[in-house]
C-alpha cells in the first residue's frame, strides 16, 4: 500500500472519531483580515479549528488520537527496533576493511619470513 494512500486512510479514520466525539466540519470564506488575525492568534501546533474554538468559547475540547492504538504500539516497536539497531556494532567500512586485510597480511609475511629463517624476532 502506498504511504499517500495509507495516510488518506488515517485521516478517515480520524474524521470519523472526530464526528464520533462531537465535531462537525465547516467551511467558510472569510476576508484576508481574519485569516491574518487567526494566524496570529494561533498558538504553536494548533489547527485553525482549535485557533477558532479557543478564541469563541475560551477553552478547548479534548480531540480524539489521530494514531489508532494500533498504529502507536507499531511506531513503538519501529522505534525500538531502530534504537537496536543504532546500539549494535557498526559493520567496518571499506577503509577500516583494508587497514584490517593489511594488518592481517603483514603478520603473516613476518610470520612466513621467521619459519624460513629470513626474519629473525628482536629480543629485549
Amino acid at each position: 500500500m502506498s504511504t499517500a494512500n495509507h495516510n488518506a486512510q488515517r485521516l478517515a479514520a480520524y474524521r470519523q472519531r472526530l464526528a464520533e466525539a462531537g465535531f462537525k466540519r465547516i467551511s467558510a470564506y472569510v476576508p484576508l483580515d481574519l485569516i491574518a488575525h487567526l494566524q496570529s492568534q494561533k498558538a504553536p501546533g494548533e489547527c485553525v479549528g482549535r485557533t477558532l474554538e479557543r478564541l469563541l468559547l475560551g477553552n478547548v475540547k479534548d480531540r480524539p488520537q489521530y494514531y489508532s492504538e494500533e498504529e502507536i504500539a507499531q511506531k513503538e516497536a519501529r522505534r525500538q527496533e531502530w534504537a537496536a539497531r543504532r546500539a549494535q556494532p557498526k559493520k567496518a567500512g571499506r577503509a577500516e576493511r583494508r587497514a584490517l586485510r593489511r594488518a592481517e597480511c603483514e603478520r603473516l609475511r613476518q610470520e612466513a619470513m621467521e619459519r624460513l629463517g629470513l626474519l629473525t624476532k628482536a629480543k629485549f
